[in-house]
């Protein structure tokens, strides 16, 4: 997430092409309450995306937009890949299958060992 060291390096860079705005530290404190869930690799490419399109200086809806294009950016199969890379079990359907009812059952029986004696059938 983004920290405070890479939002002060990302003002100052900003300052630099932009020499006429100050960041102060009712900005510092803005940018990095509204940009706390982005990465910090993430925001670093957006300020630089601002740094090239931009002529004024970004607002956060600015940087926030080229943080999201650049997670938009990726296709179905390229999803699909990345997440049969870290499962690549699930890339067979009948084991994809086989695996969200292994899922779902051991859901069921985490709520049956919840419920309360009383409401549990299997009880004398």
């Amino acid at each position: 997430m983004a920290t405070q060291e890479t939002i002060v390096k990302i003002l100052a860079l900003w300052t630099a092409n932009w020499p006429g705005h100050e960041s102060t530290s009712a900005t510092i404190q803005l940018y990095r309450l509204a940009l706390a869930n982005v990465p910090d690799a993430s925001l670093e490419a957006a300020a630089l995306a601002c740094l090239a399109e931009c002529t004024f200086w970004p607002t956060v809806a600015e940087v926030m937009k080229r943080c999201a294009h650049g997670n938009r950016g990726m296709t179905v199969q390229e999803a699909e890949a990345a997440i049969l890379e870290q499962h690549p079990e699930w890339a067979d359907p009948l084991e994809r299958s086989r695996a969200w009812l292994r899922a779902k059952n051991r859901e069921r029986g985490a709520r049956r060992e919840q419920a309360p004696a009383l409401l549990d059938r299997r009880s004398p």
